[in-house]
């Protein structure tokens, strides 16, 4: 009623629209001020989104072209299906200098695929290519990496710690912050390694009376 236009357009036809922009808010999502979608749609040929209102037994379908310059009418019919939201876009593959995807682009929306097997919930199904992914914990995404004896800790919803040990001597990790995977790590897997490190020290030294370092531990 504010913007005098659809929620879906406002939401993904028009920058800066989110609310996610307070700091000192404690965030249980990723993203801000509202890009992602819509910087899939500037960067798309064709964009459309369409989406169920379930209350109001409505459809709503708008489609962008060229780079969000061309914004259709939305249409909007009746219908009494679940509600879902899908997006369909075709990326502007002349900007990216690509006649199309790459093996390696194809490679990262499946690995992102299977990210969001990992953090979802398990009332959540996922697929790709029409193929369900057998994924159902963070345990079971980890697997997919190493297949050495685990051990893990569901601290709370928020926190899920697995450790093993590394097969090259050096230490690695895999993280997620509200849905972001963070491949370079950070404080929140420096703080989970430190615990860890030091419950193993603490039990070499009273066990077998060794003082081990902490740089060995990690290896």
């Amino acid at each position: 009623e504010k913007e005098k236009i659809y929620i879906p357009e406002l939401i993904f036809g028009n920058l800066l629209t989110s609310s996610n922009y307070d700091q000192k808010e404690k965030k249980h999502v990723g993203g801000k001020n509202g890009y992602g979608a819509k910087l899939t749609n500037i960067f798309s040929k064709s964009f459309t989104i369409e989406t169920i209102d379930e209350k109001n037994k409505l459809k709503f379908t708008q489609t962008f072209r060229d780079n969000m310059k061309v914004k259709e009418k939305p249409k909007i019919t009746k219908n009494s299906r679940k509600p879902y939201t899908q997006v369909t876009y075709i990326p502007d593959y002349a900007r990216f200098k690509h006649p199309g995807l790459t093996d390696d682009m194809i490679k990262i929306i499946e690995k992102r695929t299977y990210d969001m097997a990992a953090w979802t919930d398990n009332t959540v199904n996922v697929y790709l290519n029409g193929e369900k992914i057998k994924i159902k914990s963070f345990l079971d995404y980890i697997d997919l990496y190493n297949d050495s004896k685990k051990y893990q800790q569901v601290v709370s919803d928020r926190w899920d710690v697995i450790f093993s040990v590394s097969h090259n001597d050096t230490f690695e990790q895999l993280s997620f912050v509200n849905g972001i995977c963070t491949s370079k790590g950070g404080s929140h897997v420096e703080c989970i390694a430190k615990q860890v490190c030091n419950g193993i020290i603490a039990f070499i030294k009273k066990k077998h009376k060794k003082e081990i370092k902490d740089k060995v531990i990690r290896r």
